[in-house]
């Protein structure tokens, strides 16, 4: 079994967090970082574990490439 630590910083990082899990089908933990300080824009940092049970870390980087492609298209589209 692989693990893959990540970090995510800027706006509402609690609920791409929480997408990147539903979305993706992968599976793992997260939460807000315990020094990160909300600002007016509601900056957070999320520290977050992503488990490869198959694949490798390979597969978990790609599911993860995939999900930040989708996210910022349809940020994109919202423009």
């Amino acid at each position: 079994m692989v693990q893959v630590k990540l970090s995510l910083e800027g706006e509402e990082t609690d609920t791409a967090a929480e997408k990147l899990f539903e979305t993706t089908g992968l599976q793992g933990s997260w939460e807000i970082a315990t020094n990160s300080v909300p600002t007016k824009e509601s900056t957070l940092a999320v520290i977050g574990t992503v488990v490869g049970i198959v694949g490798g870390t390979v597969a978990v980087a790609e599911q993860i490439r995939k999900w930040i492609r989708n996210t910022n298209d349809l940020i994109r589209s919202l423009m």
